[in-house]
């Protein structure tokens, strides 16, 4: 049998971002306008060169901590959205694609979709999740869902595929 994942997996709806990071990143970008700002009025309030290179060195650290935060707030945007992606292609069986075009198991996407592979043992009552204990180190057969159940066999118990 050809090895699938399964045609419909339930995962928990995931935030792209939490409220606590909405307001993490509120926070610090006001911080950020606060301090340009701060560093704009010390720089222009006087003429002496010495106090002005003390503005533009609180508006260049307001640069830095929004530019931070934007990077942030980008890299969870991004993992966020790679969790999603890896779990569309484990909808739409692109798991034997990407290993038949020479993706590793080392790729963080092909690990990701052969860890969500239903196997059973062949003739058994029961399909499994592929990193189940009761399904470790068996000769297994790796199928859909739609493909177990029409075998006559019951989601496990115990990883409740």
């Amino acid at each position: 049998m050809t090895s699938r994942p399964p045609a419909t997996t339930s995962h928990p709806a995931e935030a792209q971002w939490t409220l606590a990071s909405i307001i993490a990143a509120t926070g610090m970008g006001l911080v950020g306008v606060v301090l340009v700002l701060v560093g704009y009025l010390v720089a222009s309030g006087t003429t002496r060169e010495a106090d002005q290179l003390i503005g533009v060195d609180i508006g260049f650290g307001a640069l830095l901590v929004s530019g931070g935060t934007g990077v942030a707030w980008l890299t969870a945007g991004h993992r966020c959205l790679r969790a999603r992606q890896r779990r569309v292609l484990a909808k739409v069986g692109v798991l034997d694609a990407l290993k038949a075009v020479g993706a590793t198991a080392s790729d963080p996407v092909v690990a990701t979709l052969a860890a969500e592979r239903l196997v059973a043992v062949r003739d058994a009552t029961y399909f499994h999740r592929h990193s189940c204990d009761l399904a470790r180190d068996k000769v297994v057969v790796s199928a859909s869902r739609r493909e177990h159940e029409q075998a006559g066999r019951v989601p496990c118990g115990i990883c409740g595929p």
